[in-house]
């Protein structure tokens, strides 16, 4: 006895209309990211950051694209799923008729030819009571504020108060034949917005986990309709569905790695700036008081007797020097990781050519500085996944179709 093909026209549209959901929410996520994974326009704050704007801009529109087109594919898929209900309308007839009968023209608005034994462009009504298919996962775009400024007392206090110094100390250095900027020697190498870098990680993150829950939607639609539909036609669904599954899966441990790296990015920033700062602070309070700032010129000069030989114009390079060492030491740290950042950034611009190792070994060198072991294995599994590049490369760049001819009512075997 031939076995009887299994597909439930009110389920399959159940399944379809899960898709132009899931699809909905895949392109809103797009939207969410051309909107706000671009650096602000009050920019990035200083030339430690600039090397990040390009890849910044490129990443943005190169996600926004990608997840456009998985949302786009999603909801087309959920479109011909529609016409998939309306095709297995009458189970006994296996023809076009039903469908065809649901279908009208695009320009007129008319009906087209009823034919029984081949599908009718034009737009397909929609397949009366389907089956309701929940969403699981609920999909929110909050965009992460702007954090407020971090260290902000300690950088006014301790810029305020060299500030009111340098111009002295520029005075008395250039008397001594070796004038001194100490503003542009420290602070301003390492004065950098922070907070945008880990505003537009933040937003890569609910972006990523947003495509992540997105997947699980569809997993679930998947599970759902598998008792109620079966044969060629169904498999096929499910592999397409796989593909994109994975893709969208792909999306979620990217957007937490972006933001893990670029709040690394960001603490050693910061860090070096508080750093630095404190150093300055030191420097100024060994020559003169706080509370003396209107006088420091004459402080400086009745401390610096026959400038340009006394031992305090030699303490004072040192200690100005040994402030520039640091710096130069903390540049070069946040150099290190920006740069690796950058090369991640562009790698996932286009994520071929490459190994799957190179990500790991790219990343490794920031990964191993994490403190906090639970937080270090969480980035490492999350890194391990990005490298599987096959996941997004391999997705559908076309909507299921459920085929044509006597195709959707083919058995599985």
């Amino acid at each position: 006895m031939a076995e009887t093909l299994v597909a439930e026209s009110a389920q399959i549209a159940g399944l379809g209309n899960a898709l132009d959901v899931i699809g909905a929410d895949a392109k809103a996520i797009a939207d969410f990211v051309g909107a706000h994974c671009v650096v602000s326009p009050e920019g990035l704050g200083g030339a430690i950051l600039e090397p990040l704007t390009a890849p910044f801009t490129h990443a943005a529109g190169v996600f926004e694209t990608r997840m456009a087109g998985i949302g786009n594919t999603t909801a087309n898929s959920g479109d011909e799923l529609n016409r998939t209900a309306w095709m297995y309308h009458d189970q006994d007839k296996k023809t076009y008729e039903a469908l065809n009968a649901a279908t009208t023209n695009l320009i007129t608005g008319q009906g087209v030819a009823v034919d029984a034994d081949r599908e009718n462009t034009g737009l397909v009504m929609d397949y009366p009571d389907p089956v309701a298919y929940p969403k699981p996962n609920e999909i929110k775009l909050d965009p992460p504020s702007a954090a407020p400024p971090e260290l902000a007392d300690l950088i006014a206090e301790t810029t305020g108060v060299v500030g009111d110094v340098n111009e002295a100390v520029k005075n008395v250095t250039r008397m001594a034949g070796n004038e001194v900027n100490i503003l542009e020697m420290v602070v301003s190498r390492i004065t950098a917005n922070w907070n945008e870098l880990r505003r537009i990680g933040e937003t890569y993150k609910v972006a990523g986990n947003a495509m992540e829950s997105s997947a699980a939607n569809l997993e679930d639609a998947v599970r759902r309709v598998g008792p109620h539909w079966d044969g060629r036609a169904a498999i096929a669904f499910e592999t397409w569905a796989g593909s994109q599954i994975s893709a969208m899966k792909w999306e979620g441990p990217v957007g937490r790695v972006i933001c893990d790296l670029l709040t690394i990015v960001a603490d050693k920033i910061r860090d070096g700036v508080r750093r630095a700062c404190e150093k300055l602070r030191d420097f100024v309070t060994s020559f003169v008081d706080f509370r003396s700032t209107k006088q420091i010129f004459k402080a400086l000069v009745k401390k610096i007797p026959g400038i340009g030989t006394a031992i305090e114009i030699v303490d004072m390079a040192r200690k100005i020097w040994n402030i520039v060492d640091l710096v130069n030491t903390i540049i070069n740290e946040i150099e290190d990781v920006r740069n690796r950042t950058k090369e991640f950034l562009e790698w996932l611009g286009n994520p071929v050519g490459k190994g799957k190792d190179w990500v790991t070994q790219k990343l490794e060198p920031i990964t191993s500085r994490v403190d906090d072991a639970a937080r270090r294995a969480a980035l490492v599994n999350d890194v391990a996944k990005v490298a599987q590049a096959e996941d997004t490369l391999n997705r559908p760049k076309e909507a299921y179709e459920v085929g044509s001819g006597r195709a959707p009512w083919e058995d599985a075997v």
